[in-house]
């Protein structure tokens, strides 16, 4: 097997916190065609939630996107040097959550393994979760939960006034849906994005397919109705969707 040597500094130095936007970008790529490095990442990504001194995935969104001070943490640059009896803690600490949240969320949501959709209001400084409202010409950020295993994302918003505002892809770049990895963790998505929202409710929808995606295909299905609308059409994708109201702030 070749090990990726230059991928795997970049995926230490995310979880790090001291990734920068262009390593960032190259990790994202290899990580979409490479399953031996995407396995790297979600070990790290396990690690991650584990150790409470490593950096959380806000701060390591917010350093991937260029915002924030890369001040990296010494117990995250330690992590893969533990020794082996630690390591074998860490590992049997896992297992034991990981059945405790399959528990919880088999007699919760009823869907353990359903995918999510994480926002980022990243012109605020740190980027914060997008919440209920925000202000037009924000950039937004996103991340992504895939523990089904989906292979494909596309991330558009659609007002109620049934336009679309497209995050991923660009459509001026390529029509076809992200390469995403799968299993636990969260992903961050490499780059923040400014669109000219109009005032009103902004349903922001996640797309996650087995098979491949693309624009011309999709465009013309999405409405304000947002998932509902799409159960028909597109059967066999997982829609999610997060509703976010735009409005000017109040001026004096």
């Amino acid at each position: 097997m070749t090990v990726h040597r230059r991928e795997r500094r970049l995926i230490e130095r995310h979880f790090a916190g001291r990734q920068d936007p262009d390593g960032e970008q190259e990790m994202r790529r290899h990580l979409g065609e490479c399953e031996s490095c995407s396995a790297y990442y979600n070990r790290h990504a396990v690690l991650a939630r584990l150790d409470p001194a490593a950096p959380r995935a806000q701060e390591r969104l917010a350093a991937g996107l260029g915002f924030a001070n890369r001040a990296s943490s010494p117990l995250a640059l330690l992590t893969w040097a533990v020794a082996p009896v630690a390591a074998a803690l860490i590992l049997v600490a896992w297992l034991r959550q990981g059945a405790v949240d399959r528990q919880f969320a088999s007699r919760g949501t009823g869907h353990p393994d359903r995918p999510a959709l994480v926002a980022y209001r990243a012109s605020l400084q740190p980027p914060t979760p997008l919440g209920s409202v925000m202000t037009p010409g924000e950039e937004l950020a996103f991340a992504y939960e895939n523990p089904g295993g989906y292979r494909h994302l596309m991330v558009v918003g659609v007002d109620d006034r049934g336009k679309l505002y497209w995050f991923h892809p660009d459509p001026d770049v390529t029509g076809a849906a992200l390469p995403i990895t799968g299993g636990p963790g969260r992903v961050e998505l490499p780059e923040a994005i400014r669109h000219a929202y109009g005032d009103g409710s902004l349903r922001i929808l996640g797309l996650f397919s087995h098979e491949p995606l693309t624009v011309s295909r999709v465009a013309g299905l999405i409405d304000r109705s947002g998932c509902t609308g799409l159960r028909i059409p597109l059967p066999g994708v997982a829609c999610t969707e997060l509703t976010v109201l735009v409005e000017r702030p109040n001026r004096p």
